[in-house]
């Protein structure tokens, strides 16, 4: 099988990235790109394909429209790879690179606080996290409750981070709503989306969905103090932060304050205490997701009959 071919060739690259391809007072170099038909030769319709497949798009991103890109693609937090090249030839080590061999879950959350940190730090209008595919809320809700191969995942990412995928963006992907989804990760999400957030009219209800390219929404500003709590298991003062900044943005959420200002934990409780299940929440951040599967999440967090009011 293709996919078979394509997680040997990773396995053999992450071996490569251990030393930069110095073996035996040679220098070898990254694995050259290989065409775009192998990622759908490889594609065998898994979850865990759409998830890694998902992951390696995230692409480059700049500081403005027109700027030359200042943060690289998903495959410069893997390895010191230089991206301006292509990823031709290896370049200094750098912070950008944050995998290493700890669990999944754990080495996503390293990217996302990653990405977020960087972004701040060049300037970028949005957080760089976006995209060409996509994955329905179905699979992230999979992935929350640990029913995905994270091994199979994991190769898969370093296979197909190899393939040159420089088309045309295509986030489709088929929503059937059948798991549940947390609350919480809806809540969080909302904080960690690539684009501004847009609400059009339709039959008298207000669809949620991301911006397109050079229309306004409703920006919601990153915060950097919510992955750093939620990784360190501090669950309700992450969400509270992420309550305020909705609520700030003009998203205001449920349930709201009790009467004394203080917030209502029981909605995250389940989290607390739970240190895998937290990490593999910070991990599911960083998954893409449809344009149009922001309704959902808008819709399970926002406080409906003040939706009118804030648009």
């Amino acid at each position: 099988l293709f996919q078979d071919i394509v997680i040997a060739l990773g396995r053999g690259e992450r071996e490569l990235a251990v030393t930069q391809g110095n073996f035996k007072r040679k220098t070898v170099r990254p694995i050259p790109l290989l065409s775009s038909a192998w990622m759908s030769a490889a594609d065998d319709g898994s979850p865990e394909f759409r998830v890694a497949r998902a992951l390696v798009g995230i692409h480059h991103a700049s500081n403005g429209a027109g700027d030359q890109p200042k943060i690289g693609p998903l495959r410069t937090n893997l390895e010191p790879v230089d991206w301006k090249k292509r990823c031709r030839a290896w370049a200094d080590k750098d912070r950008a690179v944050v995998w290493n061999a700890v669990n999944l879950a754990t080495n996503l959350a390293n990217v996302l606080q990653r990405r977020v940190m960087d972004g701040q730090r060049t300037g970028c209008e949005r957080l760089p996290l976006a995209s060409r595919f996509a994955v329905p809320l179905d699979t992230v809700a999979a992935f929350l409750d640990g029913e995905l191969d994270d091994q199979r995942i994991a190769d898969l990412i370093w296979g197909l981070m190899l393939i040159d995928d420089r088309g045309p963006q295509s986030t489709d992907c088929q929503e059937t709503n059948d798991l549940p989804l947390p609350r919480i990760y809806a809540l969080l999400k909302l904080l960690f989306l690539p684009r501004a957030l847009v609400a059009d009219h339709v039959n008298g209800a207000l669809m949620w969905r991301l911006a397109r390219n050079g229309e306004e929404g409703m920006t919601i500003r990153p915060e950097p103090r919510i992955l750093p709590r939620l990784r360190a298991g501090r669950v309700g003062e992450a969400c509270r932060i992420a309550v305020q900044r909705l609520r700030v943005s003009g998203l205001p959420t449920m349930p709201g304050a009790l009467p004394d200002g203080s917030m209502r934990d029981h909605t995250w409780s389940e989290y607390t205490g739970d240190a895998r299940r937290t990490r593999r929440l910070a991990a599911a951040l960083l998954i893409p997701i449809n344009s149009t599967s922001v309704n959902r999440l808008v819709h399970l967090v926002h406080r409906g009959e003040l939706a009118l009011a804030t648009t």
